[in-house]
């Protein structure tokens, strides 16, 4: 994927970004999928308030957990075939 530098860049990735942007505060964080380039990005994203130089400034960041996602589903659909044979 394409490093993401600038929030402009961002919303070109994530089309209803304003929505996501004011949900996020730093007790939650969010899932969501997008698509890059005809792949779809499973992205953990989150959020943090930092004061500087007596501004309040939003940190977001954004992880792709898709291959976690995907060994996680590979080992419950391993317990599943195990159970049905026990």
């Amino acid at each position: 994927m394409d490093q993401v530098s600038h929030i402009n860049k961002l919303k070109l990735l994530i089309q209803s970004w304003s929505n996501y942007s004011k949900e996020l505060n730093p007790e939650n964080r969010k899932r969501i999928n997008v698509k890059v380039n005809h792949n779809l990005l499973s992205l953990s994203v989150h959020a943090r308030t930092i004061i500087m130089r007596h501004r309040e400034l939003k940190i977001v960041t954004l992880q792709d957990i898709k291959s976690e996602l995907d060994m996680h589903e590979m080992d419950s659909w391993q317990k599943i075939n195990q159970d049905l044979k026990s």
